[in-house]
């Protein structure tokens, strides 16, 4: 009987071992789930505080002062080439943040790298349901797109708006 207890008793312990190990690995998983999600959260509202941030600017530099009578008023494509101001905190217009690039740590998931580009884009040139293609002139229309990473997602968390100049 002995041998019969000893044996059980060690089958017992490495049953017990392969469950703990694997409740182990399903609580891992889940802190990595939950980082991932938390970090696109935060990724999410740093592209959306870019946007809002542009949301008060100009449409384009040629309206600060005086309105535009058509698209041709607007500095012309590329729009990374548009003189910009020499600090965030002075920009006016839209066109500033077109080629903007920063990188910064957060306290919570660290590294943050934030890339914007602005271009013109032009609706008569594709149906609905199309991917935006940008013109090669200006519009009415200008497509601001803000990529976050961080080394917790795969891939880059991209946010897109459209702002549009109505002339009055």
């Amino acid at each position: 009987m002995g041998q019969q207890e000893l044996f059980l008793t060690l089958g017992a312990i490495t049953l017990f071992g392969i469950m703990s190990f694997s409740i182990n690995q399903k609580f891992a998983s889940n802190t990595d789930v939950y980082i991932q999600r938390q970090a696109l959260v935060i990724l999410t509202q740093v592209g959306q505080k870019y946007i809002e941030r542009a949301k008060n600017l100009a449409f384009d530099e040629a309206v600060i002062t005086q309105r535009a009578s058509s698209p041709l008023d607007f500095h012309p494509p590329p729009l990374d080439n548009a003189p910009k101001e020499l600090s965030e905190r002075l920009y006016d217009d839209i066109n500033d943040y077109a080629g903007f690039s920063v990188t910064y740590r957060d306290t919570i998931i660290g590294e943050v790298k934030v890339e914007i580009s602005v271009e013109y884009i032009d609706f008569n040139v594709f149906p609905p349901g199309r991917p935006l293609t940008p013109a090669n002139n200006q519009t009415y229309y200008k497509l601001m797109q803000v990529i976050v990473s961080n080394r917790y997602l795969s891939e880059p968390c991209s946010l897109s708006y459209i702002f549009t100049y109505i002339r009055n």
